[in-house]
């Protein structure tokens, strides 16, 4: 491999941007693939309307250009600190895919010709990032379900000493 247009990252090869990037498994995926985060701002009153049609929407038009959806979560609706095309408020998503590593110029363009879609950000992630993300949200809800083991049994407990 020449030196000249190669950089020896971390965890990767890059070679004038094709990369070999890790998918989910941790094999290798094809040169050329990369693992994405996204995080999509939808247009509220679509996605209150018709929640399964707009994720519908959205991911038809990430597959349209190549993408593998490895998953898509919604995230929350929020307050935008400014309006975006007369909203004040946005559901936000959270997702990770596969796709060639020119695919987020062709995504950023279908998605301004969708009115579901108001904001987007596109970072390219690897697959050890992908999973440290699924642990944490595990221990997460662990932690969660134990908080709430734990209240549940302290109202059971002061149910008892009232009796």
């Amino acid at each position: 491999m020449p030196d000249i247009g190669s950089v020896r990252t971390r965890n990767r090869d890059t070679v004038f941007g094709m990369c070999r990037a890790p998918d989910i498994q941790g094999r290798g995926n094809i040169v050329g693939m990369r693992t994405y985060e996204t995080t999509i701002l939808v247009n509220p009153g679509s996605a209150r309307n018709d929640y399964e049609g707009t994720i519908a929407t959205i991911r038809a038009a990430y597959e349209g250009e190549g993408a593998e959806w490895i998953e898509l979560d919604k995230w929350e609706e929020r307050k935008l600190t400014y309006p975006i095309a007369g909203q004040t408020s946005a559901l936000y998503l959270i997702g990770y895919f596969n796709g060639p590593t020119d695919i987020i110029t062709k995504i950023e363009r279908r998605a301004r010709l969708t009115d579901v879609i108001m904001r987007q950000l596109i970072i390219a992630r690897d697959g050890k990032a992908y999973e440290a993300i699924r642990v944490q949200r595990a221990r997460s809800a662990e932690r969660a379900a134990t908080r709430e083991r734990e209240a549940e049994r302290d109202r059971d407990n002061e149910h008892d000493r009232e009796d």
